[in-house]
């Protein structure tokens, strides 16, 4: 959809009627396994994050100009954030190969 530069309407309506019915599968299967999953154990614990989660995951359902994920975001803020790593670990010649000396 997003390399088709669709329109907020024609999002709305692909994804109710797409992803619509997915997420709503995917919604009883967590209610059930919710309701069989010891909530101390990893399985639990991540069904209750995804069940806390759930108003957040589908609200792009509601919503056309919505992403559903944030790509765009993230890729024009990669080169600041490599370029931050580079000058925390500049490489210098010879430096990793010196040896610290101790004096007494």
């Amino acid at each position: 959809m997003r390399e088709s530069h669709a329109k907020p309407e024609t999002r709305f309506r692909v994804r109710q009627t797409r992803a619509g019915p997915i997420l709503q599968q995917f919604w009883e299967w967590l209610d059930e396994t919710l309701a069989t999953a010891p909530p101390k154990s990893a399985l639990g614990m991540a069904l209750h994050y995804l069940a806390d989660q759930w108003s957040r995951l589908i609200r792009y359902l509601d919503d056309g100009p919505l992403e559903i994920d944030n790509n765009r975001v993230e890729n024009a803020s990669r080169p600041f954030v490599i370029g931050r790593i580079g000058w925390l670990f500049p490489i210098r010649c010879g430096v990793s190969r010196r040896r610290p000396t101790f004096t007494a």
